[in-house]
């Protein structure tokens, strides 16, 4: 019989590893490029984004939401990505406007 320690410090080691190797995979799927997508280049991303109907944001964001869930930090990892992304597309508008 494993005691209360052991076991948590078994959970805590299993925590670090399925978050090493989640992000890990994610990460090296990234690079690769999801199957079926095509890059858009910055301006038809801007367009894109600019035409989103709630439904699509939503989605958007709940795709997010996966790709960082049970993470310990996942709340702070999806609203650092929402950031960026809403900061990417802002210095894009801003260089079209200039």
């Amino acid at each position: 019989m494993l005691s209360k320690q052991r076991l948590e410090e078994v959970r805590g080691n299993l925590i670090t590893w399925y978050t090493t190797k989640r992000s890990r995979l994610i990460k090296v799927m990234e690079e690769a490029g999801a199957v079926g997508t095509v890059k858009l280049s910055p301006s038809d991303q801007v367009e894109r984004f600019l035409h989103m109907t709630d439904e699509e944001w939503q989605q958007e964001l709940y795709r997010i939401g996966l790709r960082y869930k049970g993470l310990p930090n996942e709340e702070e990892l999806v609203t650092t990505d929402v950031q960026d992304f809403l900061s990417y597309i802002r210095e894009h508008l801003q260089r079209s406007v200039s």
